[in-house]
Formats: C-alpha cells, sequence, structure tokens
C-alpha cells in the first residue's frame, strides 16, 4: 500500500486540532518538527492569528441597534439610514490599540489600497443575554468628534480621513491614510545612537513640520491635548504625522468656557465644529462633554 504523505494544511489542521484538545506543541517547533513545509505552515499560521483577531475584534463590538441607542448623536443616525460600505474592506489584523479604539489593517478593494481603519471598542460590562458590552454616550461622542475634527484638519501633517460608517453589524468605523514609519520616540534613539544619518539637525526638522501641523490646527480652534512622541510619526520618505485626535478639544463660542477667554471668532473662520462641540455650546452640563477633574492625556505629558 502506497502511503500518501500530508501536505501542509493537513498538518496544520492536525497541529489547530491539537491545540484545542491542549496538546499542541509550541508553533515554532511544531514547524521545525516539518521543516519541509515550514514556509506553508508560518504563511498558514499568520493568516490563522489574522482570521482570530478580527474575529475578537468583531465579537468586541456591540451591534447597531446598541451603537445608535447609546448616543442622540445626529451623525450616527445620518449613518444608521445609509447603506454600510464596509463589504468594501478586507481586514488583515490589528495594528493597534488604545482606550477608546483599535486600528486595523484593511484593504480597500475598491482603489486596491491598503488603509488604516479604527474601531470603536466598548467600555462597559458584557451584558449576558446579548453576549455584546455596553458603551458609554461619551465615549462613543468622543470617537465621532475624533473622526469629525480629523476629517476636517486639512493639512500634510495631519492623516487625511476617507470615510465614517456603521458596518451591518454596528461596528462604527472610520477609514484613513496607513501610516507607516517609526513613531518620534524611536527617532530619539537614532539621533542618540548616531545611525541611519539620524542627527540633532534632521530630527529638529521632524519637530519643525509637528509644529506646523499644530500651529494649523490651533489656527482652526483645535487643541490636540495628547501631544507625545508616540503620536508623532515620521515614514520613510520624511513625512510627519501627528497622529491620534481623540482627546482634542475644539474651542467653542463662549469665552468663559475656554482656556485664555478664546472664542471662535479668534481662530480661522472655517473653524472645526462636530457633533460633540455643538453639544456644548447648547447644554455646558451634557454628560457627553470633559467634567471638571476628569484626567485626560498620558501623564508625563500633559500640558
Amino acid at each position: 500500500m502506497v502511503t500518501v504523505p500530508p501536505t501542509a494544511l493537513e498538518l496544520f489542521a492536525e497541529w489547530l486540532a491539537a491545540r484545542e484538545a491542549g496538546a499542541a506543541p509550541e508553533f515554532e517547533k511544531f514547524a521545525r518538527d516539518h521543516s519541509r513545509f515550514a514556509a506553508e505552515l508560518e504563511a498558514l499560521h499568520a493568516d490563522w492569528k489574522d482570521l482570530r483577531a478580527a474575529e475578537d475584534l468583531s465579537a468586541s463590538i456591540p451591534p447597531r441597534a446598541h451603537a445608535s441607542a447609546a448616543d442622540e448623536s445626529a451623525l450616527v443616525a445620518q449613518l444608521s439610514t445609509r447603506e454600510s460600505n464596509f463589504k468594501r474592506y478586507t481586514v488583515h489584523g490589528e495594528i493597534a490599540r488604545g482606550g477608546m479604539g483599535a486600528i486595523v489593517r484593511v484593504f480597500d478593494e475598491d482603489f486596491r489600497r491598503a488603509l488604516a481603519m479604527k474601531v470603536v471598542l466598548p467600555d462597559g460590562p458584557k451584558d449576558a443575554a446579548s453576549g455584546t458590552s455596553s458603551m458609554s454616550p461619551k465615549l462613543l461622542a468622543r470617537f465621532l468628534a475624533e473622526a469629525q475634527i480629523t476629517g476636517q484638519l486639512d493639512h500634510p501633517g495631519i492623516v487625511p480621513v476617507h470615510e465614517i460608517g456603521l458596518a451591518d453589524d454596528g461596528r462604527l468605523y472610520f477609514t484613513m491614510k496607513l501610516v507607516e514609519g517609526r513613531d518620534l520616540k524611536h527617532i530619539y534613539q537614532l539621533v542618540f545612537d548616531g545611525r541611519e544619518d539620524w542627527n540633532l539637525t534632521r530630527a529638529l526638522g521632524v519637530l519643525l513640520k509637528a509644529c506646523e501641523a499644530i500651529a494649523y490646527a490651533h489656527k482652526k480652534g483645535v487643541i490636540h491635548r495628547d501631544l507625545k512622541p508616540a503620536n508623532i510619526m515620521v515614514g520613510g520618505f520624511g513625512e510627519v504625522f501627528v497622529m491620534d485626535w481623540g482627546l482634542a478639544r475644539v474651542l467653542g463660542t463662549d469665552a468663559a468656557s475656554d482656556p485664555g477667554g478664546a472664542t471662535r471668532e479668534d481662530f480661522d473662520v472655517r473653524s472645526v465644529s462636530t457633533d460633540r462641540s455643538d453639544v456644548r455650546e447648547r447644554e455646558t452640563t451634557s454628560n457627553l462633554l470633559t467634567a471638571d477633574g476628569d484626567v485626560l492625556g498620558t501623564p508625563a505629558y500633559m500640558p
């Protein structure tokens, strides 16, 4: 009888079955033991990890009805009436995760390009009946404000936003340019080590570009409130981007409620506006707004 050797797919399926039973070896050892198929097994393992990340992300986000009920945002109501474009994106794994949302790498099938997608994450306890976690109105308002603020700041040093939407299962997301590079902390280390032609003058050039982006935002009446080396990215061709506007504040019309007594009259006539800033101007006691005593930002970099 002729014995047919197993394929890489069959071997990987056996490893998954053993893993479910708690009897699988570490994947690296498994791949070494089947070195003939190592490259194929590693590719299958990478695809499996991406699928798991996408499933975990999907399971952690509440359905469409929960998102709409969590906030009275006019924008959410508008998005709920439109057909979702989410199917045009293929998810290729998580890039990063913060307190408010996860960043995933996606592929836009229409334009044939890789993008970054930020998806809101729930911040409340999981409901035993539905299996979904609740989301506070303040969190949802901040997420929507980040998308609207970033989308209105049209500057080379600020990542452009392409679309905001709701997936069929209720995931609130927005897509933006995928920035691939290193953060400013990494650049500082290259300067200190004298590597890759990085020196003080070149690093100051990066800081200057970041300052130009922030000056533009200030002209629009927007304060970032979370500036730190991790939120300044440097691309491979010298591009500099100020990232993560999730804690940004839009100055309003009431001078008494803003730092320095500033109002929109002090800024560009095309100042930025969001659903959240509109609520702030109408209702100074709304639970969607930052309250006195709320701690925002990163301690070592708080202004």
